[in-house]
């Protein structure tokens, strides 16, 4: 995979640290158009670069965090289609989360973020004798 040129990557990183200040001070929206900043950078096709999917995985929380439920669905649906994603626990629950908030049906729910619940249940004991079947291949 190609690698950003440093200027362009150093710049993509500051605007995301402000833009991360922002939002951890409860200033979504300012912090968002510094996230879509950091994404305009990104040269074509923007999915194919790394720093895609933390740059969607931002929006996304910032999305939610600011009750945009639905924004938050979208991008962190697309952020699904970049390195490393799939599988990534974050990423996966608050995709969930934000399905759940706009009413998708608890399986679908569970089948997004089943990834993240299944790996994760042998660290509960209480939980590792839970059967969960998610209906999601990678869970299996």
């Amino acid at each position: 995979m190609s690698e950003l040129n440093d200027q362009t990557y150093d710049t993509i990183c500051r605007l995301c640290e402000q833009g991360d200040t922002l939002a951890e001070d409860g200033q979504y929206t300012e912090a968002l158009d510094l996230y879509w900043q950091a994404w305009d950078l990104l040269p074509e096709p923007k999915t194919d670069w790394e720093a895609a999917t933390w740059i969607l995985a931002a929006i996304g929380d910032a999305d939610f965090l600011s009750s945009d439920f639905a924004a938050a669905h979208e991008h962190l649906s697309h952020a699904m289609f970049c390195p490393d994603a799939i599988g990534n626990p974050f990423l996966h629950l608050r995709l969930g989360q934000a399905q759940f908030e706009l009413g998708v049906e608890i399986n679908s729910v569970v089948y997004t973020f089943g990834f993240c619940l299944k790996t994760r249940l042998s660290s509960y004991p209480a939980l590792s004798r839970m059967s969960i079947d998610t209906g999601n291949p990678l869970c299996s």
